[in-house]
């Protein structure tokens, strides 16, 4: 039972650094290109 919850918990631990890896990666995507445009403008 115990090795169950300590795998679910691994993989969602997993899952979630991934989620925020990718967020990071997106959040500065879109940094870059507003302040491309700003520039721009």
């Amino acid at each position: 039972m115990i090795k169950m919850v300590k795998k679910r918990l691994h993989i969602v631990t997993n899952m979630f650094m991934q989620i925020s890896f990718y967020f990071c990666i997106a959040c500065r995507y879109l940094k870059s290109t507003f302040g491309s445009q700003k520039q721009v403008l």
